[in-house]
């Protein structure tokens, strides 16, 4: 008989003895109701009764072998009741119904015979199924079945499910199990392992335990079959379909994720993560607002992140809106880590999920690495899609924490999250990030961390239950190894700083790589600039650190404070780019908006920024700077702006770093700001020279990108027509850039007709404005005093 015979054959016994099954099923739910129905005139409504099933295997959906023979028990030849018969007086195992008595008012078992003494001296368990009087809306009361619970009553029994259920259950003996029997369903392999056992542990009394083993088989049957609880019973007559097809029921989501399970889940740009499961319920939550209730089934999880100091596991919710039929379990936001199957269509699903397991723990060693690196050693390059906060700025957020209570109580919405493709230097700093972005801005996509009350803190759970709940994995010190799981639920991003985008950011592992930001290119070559206040510059950088003159206070004048003023577009800002490149460190640009006018602000923000300067080791460029300079005034009407000036004054003298200010007008210069300057450089109008030379590097950038048609007319343009304009450098930038844009959109390379049609526009629209931009200079960069 070949093997598709033979798995026919065997389907073909399951189905006749499940019509079997369910006609004993039916004349006993038939005996109940007249039973139920003798006190009174309440109908009854899905009323579950104990049946004996047939001899079948235990599980089929945990058969390994269909061939295999069940082999009797032993304890079936122990003399002992009989346990597929019927009646209690002979039963080990009662099962009793427990309904309202029309005589008391209370809610008793029926259909016991005995008195309640003698019933549990033999018998091993009572299963108690529930029904409880309901109306319907038409006024007539009915029973419902409203689950059940099984009572222990034989000692061994006890002990034995007490070592089964351990992991998912209190300590101490097990004497009553309640529906829908989470720990049994998820101890339900090894339940049927130890049911099966025919061995026996060293002290065991033989007698009691084969004996315990049988009830525990007989247990699992009655919970399998006809359990009292309408939805589990539903589970067990549909799971071998549903496991086939990888399908789920909404009712049965929780039999997906036992606690301390492994999930897997997307939340951060779609990137496989994985999770340990802490708990699941389904929770129906009713709206402030007159709107239907929502039925929801939660799950809470665990990942392994880290928080500035020490890494610890951090907990999130996921949500899964009720559902109508089954739902293909990939479809679910999250699904347990064995049903894995991306990857290569010919690998198994066990290999599937172990290949997963291997590139998350090599992940995970990734992330470990950028989380601890040293101080000045945060700095990395990126390039690739990253997350951040709608509304978002260096010091909190648009979105404060009472539009983020808003947002989650207003139909559980979060705070909008932007996706966006970023590229540069950014900075690796979680503690910083915490710090500086409200307790409930997502850090994970667009999870929050969850904080609400999860798992018992005492020491009975911490030490029984740490397999289960890892407590002992809380505040690992960066110096310590992790174990491969640890590895494993480590997150595919890290939390810091765009230095480009001046934002707070959520960035993916795998888009990071170490910067190598040392680099004299930019100062050597692009920066146009008089060659003696180049070498002024590069001295000075070398040597702040080792100077030897020092404030007599100690902590102060270690800084390199440098002003660069002077028209727009001449290089200020380009100066500390070169500058931070020719150190090897990254450039921190700050303005005006992102420390705020408010005095009660300013001082506290402006810290910060020096603060976070420090602790990157940044070149800190204050951009625009003109309202920190100005000179206070002596009549005090203007409190903010003297506050302003005052705060900066009293910063600078304990900053330690390399500060840039640039401004583009000295029209009133506080003399106590002049004096914590060390170098002062004036940018005047570009030469014909720089000119040229600002031209040729941004259009040899496109030219060894293959981007140029007409080089050579395109370069007599310049040394002829371009560098005896009147543009900037800024101004050239972005000529160039349109002239660029013009050849893309006729899809060709760039031509000398580009430039100078865009430069003939931008020189019209210079002279335009001549007469104002003389008044602006003459206002601006003549000093009074």
């Amino acid at each position: 008989m070949s093997g598709s015979d033979a798995v026919s054959q065997i389907r073909e016994l399951e189905q006749k003895y499940t019509r079997l099954l369910e006609a004993r099923v039916a004349e006993l739910e038939s005996r109940l109701i007249g039973a139920a129905l003798e006190d009174g005139t309440t109908t009854v409504s899905s009323v579950s009764t104990n049946v004996v099933p047939t001899p079948a295997t235990l599980d089929s959906g945990t058969e390994k072998d269909p061939k295999k023979k069940t082999e009797p028990d032993k304890a079936d030849d122990k003399p002992k009741a009989d346990a597929s018969t019927t009646t209690e007086e002979t039963s080990r195992y009662r099962v009793v119904i427990n309904r309202l008595d029309s005589d008391s008012g209370e809610y008793k078992d029926k259909l016991s015979l005995q008195n309640a003494d003698d019933e549990t001296k033999s018998q091993a368990f009572t299963l108690r199924k529930r029904l409880r009087v309901k109306r319907g809306r038409d006024g007539e009361q009915f029973l419902k079945a409203t689950g059940s619970e099984v009572e222990i009553h034989f000692a061994p029994l006890q002990a034995l499910l007490e070592r089964v259920l351990r992991k998912y259950s209190q300590t101490g003996p097990t004497k009553v199990l309640q529906s829908p029997f989470e720990a049994l369903i998820f101890s339900w392999e090894k339940a049927s392992d130890e049911a099966n056992r025919t061995d026996f542990d060293e002290g065991d009394n033989e007698e009691d335990v084969e004996m315990a083993r049988a009830d525990l088989k007989e247990l699992m049957k009655m919970v399998s079959t006809s359990s009292g609880d309408e939805a589990l019973d539903r589970f067990f007559k549909t799971k071998d379909i549903l496991n086939e097809t990888k399908t789920i029921t909404f009712e049965s989501l929780w039999t997906l994720f036992p606690p301390g399970s492994l999930a897997v889940s997307s939340p951060f740009l779609s990137t496989a993560q994985v999770f340990f499961v802490q708990q699941s319920k389904t929770e129906t939550q009713f709206s402030y607002y007159n709107e239907a209730p929502e039925t929801n089934f939660h799950i809470v999880v665990y990942s392994y992140d880290w928080d500035g100091s020490f890494f610890n596991r951090v907990p999130y919710e996921f949500r899964i809106p009720e559902f109508q039929d089954k739902k293909s379990i990939f479809e679910l936001p999250i699904y347990p880590i064995d049903m894995h199957q991306a990857g290569d269509e010919g690998a198994q699903d066990g290999d599937k999920v172990e290949k997963l397991k291997a590139s998350l723990r090599e992940r995970g060693r990734d992330y470990r690495d950028y989380c601890i690196a040293k101080r000045g050693k945060q700095t990395f390059q990126y390039d690739g899609m990253a997350c951040y906060k709608a509304g978002g700025d260096l010091f909190g957020s648009d979105y404060d924490d009472s539009s983020s209570r808003y947002y989650s109580i207003r139909r559980n919405k979060k705070p909008p999250i932007v996706k966006a493709n970023t590229r540069g230097v950014v900075v690796v700093d979680f503690k910083s990030f915490l710090e500086y972005q409200p307790p409930t801005a997502p850090i994970l996509g667009e999870q929050q961390r969850y904080d609400k009350s999860l798992e018992c803190s005492c020491d009975d759970c911490k030490h029984h239950r740490d397999d289960v709940y890892r407590y002992s994995w809380d505040n690992l010190p960066p110096d310590q190894e992790m174990t491969d799981e640890q590895y494993l639920l480590c997150p595919p991003r890290v939390l810091g700083y765009s230095l480009k985008d001046k934002k707070w950011m959520q960035f993916a592992v795998e888009s990071l790589k170490v910067a190598d930001l040392a680099d004299r290119t930019n100062f050597d070559t692009k920066l146009q600039l008089h060659p003696d206040h180049k070498e002024l510059i590069w001295k000075s950088v070398q040597s702040h650190r080792k100077q030897n003159i020092l404030d007599y206070t100690t902590g102060k004048g270690k800084g390199l404070v440098i002003l660069l003023w002077g028209v727009p577009g001449v290089g200020k800002t380009l100066t500390a780019e070169s500058v931070a490149s020719l150190v090897g460190k990254p450039l921190f640009s700050v303005g005006v908006s992102d420390i705020g006018l408010e005095g009660s602000k300013v001082e506290t923000n402006l810290q910060k920024v020096f603060d976070l300067a420090g602790l990157w080791e940044a070149v800190l460029l204050f951009d625009e700077a003109d309202v920190f300079l100005e000179a206070r005034d002596t009549t005090k009407s203007d409190i903010q702006r003297n506050t302003i000036v005052s705060v900066l004054l009293r910063v600078l003298e304990y900053y330690e770093g390399i500060l840039f200010l640039t401004t583009n007008r000295l029209k009133s210069f506080d003399i106590a700001v002049q004096s914590r300057i060390h170098i002062a450089i004036e940018y005047g109008d570009l030469s014909v020279e720089q000119r040229e030379n600002i031209f040729t590097e941004f259009l040899a950038q496109l030219q060894h990108q293959g981007l140029v048609d007409e080089w050579g007319p395109i370069t007599r343009w310049v040394t002829e027509d371009g560098k005896r304009s009147s543009f900037n450098g800024r101004q050239i930038r972005n000529l160039v850039s349109t002239a660029m844009g013009l050849a893309h959109a006729e899809k060709r390379g760039l031509i000398r007709a580009d430039l100078v049609s865009v430069a003939s526009n931008t020189t019209a629209f210079n002279n335009a404005l001549a007469e104002r931009e003389a008044v602006y200079r003459n206002a601006q960069f003549r000093p009074r005093y």
